[in-house]
């Protein structure tokens, strides 16, 4: 897959909970291969967890080397980053995050290649 485009998600099934039974709405993780138009994977978050938590251990399933992984907003993580870089992908996050996280996030990546546009709104972490 290398190459890919890789659209990592969080979405919420529509309804899917169940007030009476006190039971929540079913929260998923999603990977979209964008070329091919295609669900990678997803996975369902755990009770009292949100999709921060549920990414590391979603892209550990995936091999994302050598693919450009996008990533919203809320999964603008030091962790995501580092872990995405390490398994071989480049990130790229909305400018929505920070300087700040982006500054910690290229430190925790050690040597990574490193763009910051604020025209294409987005950040860019690779290793070299």
């Amino acid at each position: 897959m290398p190459g890919q485009v890789i659209a990592v998600d969080g979405k919420t099934l529509r309804r899917s909970h169940h007030k009476p039974l006190g039971k929540n709405a079913i929260h998923m993780v999603v990977a979209w291969a964008s070329a091919n138009h295609l669900v990678l994977g997803q996975r369902k978050v755990d009770e009292k967890s949100n999709e921060i938590t549920a990414i590391p251990a979603f892209l550990q399933l995936l091999d994302i080397s050598g693919c450009l992984v996008t990533i919203d907003a809320m999964g603008c993580q030091t962790d995501i980053a580092a872990q995405s870089v390490n398994q071989g992908a480049t990130i790229s996050w909305p400018s929505k995050a920070t300087k700040k996280i982006y500054a910690r996030t290229c430190k925790a990546c050690s040597s990574g290649r490193r763009t910051w546009s604020s025209k294409a709104c987005s950040m860019t972490i690779a290793k070299p």
